[in-house]
């Protein structure tokens, strides 16, 4: 689907309520609430989602209709914004990122949430079990912690005389704390030290990077948080000018010009995501869905940011990226 194409189509969704109750008492279409995140990618992130609906036989549109909501990435934004949405009945509703479903669960315990996309849900205190998650949230995890290493091996292969690196991450969310743990204990057995770089919010960033350069760190790994997504051309912008390299487990930051990305498919956990909801429309509860592990990765490299930043890039390397950018 073109992007005009999907933005129309969104609109429509959003705009109008379908399959209104008629007077012979038709019932109306079932809403899904949709908490997206504040960037470009939501476009890609709906529309696999509406993907795997349709392979489900919920076709938005028709029998289903989408509240799409966003807090633009402004956290202090999601109560109001999370309350606008409740107010519109959903039958379920859909979150990505780890801020949006705990402001949700802060609002109810009775509406099923279906996390798209959510690092350490255990870790964030969403849930206490994986395999039985109990409540009204399921969803599916980003991160395992074997993907650390396989990133680092990635980053040795290209930068082969790296000995430090920053971890970019937001204290406030502890669903990142399996990844700078597994990325510690990883570096340690390649002989990288890692050094921590907070940032509670996007004015925290600059400094947090700075602070890097200082240090010597030759590299900066943004964590799996919203807050870094909305604002990863600040981080790259920002690492570029002292030509530290970032990489992610998330595509979006080699989109803006990061060198790579090693982790999970979200395109992929928000099509499954359709799965899950659409058992709980059939009558599961989501608390006796278990949570969902990653089953897919992709390698992406940005081969013009290594060029800029006379990084060389083996054919070898090469041929392992899912996708290359040049």
């Amino acid at each position: 689907m073109r992007r005009r194409e999907l933005l129309g189509f969104l609109g429509a969704t959003a705009v109008f309520p379908l399959s209104a109750r008629a007077e012979d008492g038709a019932s109306k279409a079932l809403v899904c609430g949709l908490m997206v995140p504040a960037s470009s990618k939501r476009l890609s992130l709906i529309e696999a989602l509406r993907h795997g609906f349709n392979q489900n036989g919920l076709v938005p549109g028709g029998n289903l209709a989408f509240e799409i909501h966003s807090a633009e990435g402004q956290r202090h934004e999601l109560p109001r914004v999370i309350s606008g949405l409740l107010a519109k009945k959903p039958s379920v509703v859909v979150t990505w990122g780890t801020e949006p479903v705990q402001a949700v669960l802060e609002q109810t315990r009775s509406v099923p949430v279906v996390m798209a996309s959510i690092g350490d849900p255990v870790g964030a205190g969403v849930v206490s079990n994986l395999a039985r998650p109990g409540g009204n949230v399921t969803g599916f995890s980003l991160f395992l912690p074997e993907t650390s290493g396989k990133r680092l091996q990635v980053l040795l292969r290209m930068l082969p005389q790296l000995r430090s690196l920053t971890f970019l991450h937001n204290p406030a969310n502890k669903s990142v704390e399996l990844q700078l743990a597994a990325t510690v204990s990883d570096a340690k057995a390649l002989g990288i030290e890692v050094r921590p770089g907070l940032a509670r919010d996007p004015a925290d960033i600059e400094e947090a990077i700075a602070a890097a350069v200082r240090s010597g760190s030759e590299a900066i790994l943004a964590s799996d948080d919203q807050l870094f997504t909305s604002e990863r051309i600040r981080i790259i912008d920002a690492a570029t000018r002292s030509r530290l390299p970032v990489l992610s487990s998330l595509r979006e930051f080699t989109d803006a010009g990061g060198l790579f990305t090693y982790g999970t498919s979200i395109t992929d956990t928000s099509r499954r995501a359709a799965d899950y909801v659409a058992k709980i429309l059939k009558g599961a509860k989501p608390g006796d869905l278990p949570i969902q592990q990653p089953t897919q990765f992709e390698l992406i490299i940005n081969l013009n940011t290594a060029n800029a930043l006379g990084i060389s890039v083996s054919p070898t390397t090469l041929a392992l990226a899912d996708e290359v950018i040049d």
